[in-house]
């Protein structure tokens, strides 16, 4: 015989004038089963003996729990388990009947276990986990001398390991280069590189401080390979500026990855103006017959005529030394026409050489 009870129950064997031995080795004739199990009992008395067996199931109370609400790798799934007890019936709300469900990331479970002593209910989330996630650290560019923190921004909890073997999530760098670094998490692993950029200063050159005379101009060059930007002191962004009058001027150079460099140079004026007739007229009537330099704060002084052909008809290291219209002063008279000039001279208080070129007619 087989039993299903809820709660204990007796088993009674009673008999008139008889003896009792059950397989508990208790001997009376009633006895409370409180596991579930098969009992057997002899029965015996002055007619004889007799026995019988009962088989006893106990459905007792459900108590499970399918665990705290975990997170596993989005591509993952776990096995959920609830003890497979006999007259129990399981419902999920996958529509699984069984004591099993396989369960994936980014949903919720639930299950309801029932046997004759009532029902029960847990459920459990499961969340998804990734792989490391990090904004891409790409490529940036400093100005020499400068140093650059380079800062993990990611989501998705994971461990740094840089190039080095450095975990932080901050890392200073200062030298042009690549960096490798990886993150790792227990759903994979994720490689980038920082790259970086270390660009040199410009270094334009105006030159020295020089001088300028009133009636001349300069041009005034950074000397710098192409790629840069300029803006000089007057706002103009020509790679050179054209000058006429003294000052200070200066220029600041940019590269294309914004450093900048700048230099000055300051022109003076060159004191020592000169007075270059532009014709004369030989002809003896005493009426500008001599073609002559004339200037102040003149400490060194050299020019020379030239013809049409390049020849040298007069020179002189003189500045009071005029020139008569013949070849060398005392030569055959030169024809009428333009004679190229070139002086070179130096004013006081300057080392500065400074040049002139020009033209002169004779006029007879």
């Amino acid at each position: 015989m087989e039993f299903t009870a809820l709660l204990p129950i007796q088993l009674n064997a009673a008999w008139s004038r008889a003896s009792y031995l059950w397989n508990t080795n208790a001997t009376d004739s009633v006895i409370t089963p409180i596991t579930t199990g098969e009992y057997y009992v002899q029965v015996t008395n002055l007619c004889g003996s007799a026995s019988d067996t009962i088989s006893i199931e106990y459905d007792a109370p459900l108590q499970f729990s399918l665990g705290n609400d975990t997170s596993i790798c989005s591509q993952d799934s776990i096995l959920l388990y609830i003890p497979n007890w006999v007259n129990t019936s399981f419902s999920w709300n996958t529509g699984n009947t069984s004591h099993k469900q396989w369960a994936f990331a980014g949903n919720t479970y639930a299950v309801t276990a029932s046997n004759a002593c009532g029902s029960k209910t847990e459920l459990i989330n499961i969340r998804s986990s990734f792989a490391p996630l990090a904004t891409p650290l790409g490529q940036k560019a400093i100005c020499a001398g400068e140093d650059i923190a380079v800062e993990i921004e990611a989501s998705n909890f994971f461990v740094i390991r840089w190039y080095d073997g450095d975990t932080s999530v901050s890392k200073v760098f200062s030298k042009t280069g690549s960096y490798p670094v990886n993150y790792r998490n227990v759903c994979g692993i994720v490689s980038d590189t920082f790259n970086l950029v270390v660009d040199d200063i410009p270094a334009p050159n105006l030159g020295k401080d020089t001088i300028l005379c009133s009636e001349d101009e300069l041009t005034l060059y950074p000397n710098l390979p192409d790629g840069f930007s300029y803006e000089w002191s007057d706002g103009s962004t020509d790679d050179s500026l054209l000058i006429h009058d003294v000052g200070e001027y200066h220029v600041v150079v940019t590269s294309e990855y914004g450093c900048e460099g700048i230099d000055h140079i300051v022109i003076k004026s060159c004191g020592g103006n000169l007075f270059i007739p532009s014709a004369f007229t030989p002809n003896g009537d005493n009426l500008n017959d001599d073609f002559q330099v004339i200037g102040n704060d003149i400490v060194k002084f050299e020019i020379h005529v030239f013809d049409r052909w390049g020849s040298v008809v007069f020179s002189s290291t003189d500045m009071a030394n005029s020139w008569n219209g013949k070849f060398q002063n005392s030569g055959e008279k030169l024809n009428n026409g333009a004679y190229a000039y070139r002086i070179q001279y130096r004013i006081a208080d300057s080392e500065q050489a400074l040049t002139k070129m020009g033209s002169v007619q004779i006029i007879r």
